[in-house]
């Protein structure tokens, strides 16, 4: 089936100028940025969305759920999910950028330390659904919506935290399929004359070109293009000669006495980069 590449970022990406060509020609059509967390906002998607946008991308939104923040004094106070819905819209609005993504509500685990609840959640996807004048996204993880998710949720479009195969995608109910997966959130850009490599969120559409744009409820056409990382028997020969010089290194360092602990880990940090990029050629069969 096919599908289409999107990105999602956030400020701990940071600056982006020398990584938007590289994400084209990867074959990423679309770039969803946090416009908000709890009551905060961000100004990197103000920053940013404009950028995004004028690079030729699809661009979208999301809001970091909390259920919870910290008040001054430290302490842990329920944070409103209708002020939260408020902070996000008026947020996306002061940026002054048309979204073509619906609306995406990110629920996680991470700056929650007392959990999530069905009541502050659905209270909150309701409000934005209100603000926006669009049916939201919800963005979470199986085992966060296994005990989260109630029926009358699949009318939200399912945008699945899930790093496995295809084939072996956890669909928590009510949901019977996923509209966008991520993935991966290890695979890394590195431009050219630089030695950074820079992870960045890998998603799938489930779809086509055509079926995004029909999903967005978009006027315009979008070509639909292959994104052009693809494994060649030529890279697979290549991968594999990378391996056995790691194996082959760590045979001699460990037959003898002489491989220090800067070796050993030396030796880690190049396994560990060979698998990244059998990662990110496998993810793009």
């Amino acid at each position: 089936m096919e599908k289409v590449l999107i990105h999602d970022i956030s400020y701990y990406q940071g600056d982006l100028s020398s990584y938007w060509q590289l994400f084209k020609d990867k074959g990423c059509r679309g770039i969803i940025i946090q416009s908000s967390n709890g009551l905060a906002y961000q100004n990197y998607y103000k920053e940013t969305i404009r950028i995004a946008k004028d690079f030729g991308f699809l661009v979208g939104s999301y809001h970091y759920y909390r259920q919870h923040i910290n008040n001054r004094e430290g302490s842990w106070i329920p944070c409103s999910p209708i002020r939260q819905a408020e902070n996000y819209y008026n947020w996306t609005q002061k940026a002054m950028v048309e979204l073509d993504f619906p609306p995406v509500l990110d629920v996680e685990n991470g700056g929650n330390p007392q959990g999530v609840g069905y009541s502050g959640v659905n209270s909150c996807l309701q409000h934005i659904e209100r603000l926006f004048g669009r049916t939201p996204m919800i963005y979470s993880s199986p085992s966060i919506l296994n005990g989260l998710a109630r029926e009358g949720w699949e009318r939200y479009p399912l945008w699945l935290a899930h790093y496995t195969t295809e084939d072996k995608i956890f669909i928590p109910k009510p949901w019977k399929n996923w509209t966008m997966w991520q993935f991966s959130d290890r695979i890394t850009y590195t431009p050219a004359g630089s030695t950074l490599k820079k992870p960045i969120d890998h998603n799938w559409f489930n779809g086509s070109m055509d079926e995004l744009v029909d999903f967005l409820g978009i006027s315009g056409s979008y070509p639909s293009i292959t994104p052009s990382v693809s494994v060649s028997q030529k890279d697979i020969t290549s991968l594999k000669i990378q391996i056995n010089n790691v194996i082959d290194k760590s045979i001699t360092i460990a037959s003898t006495t002489r491989g220090t602990e800067a070796d050993i880990e030396s030796i880690k940090t190049q396994v560990s980069n060979v698998i990244d990029e059998w990662v990110s050629h496998l993810n793009h069969l």
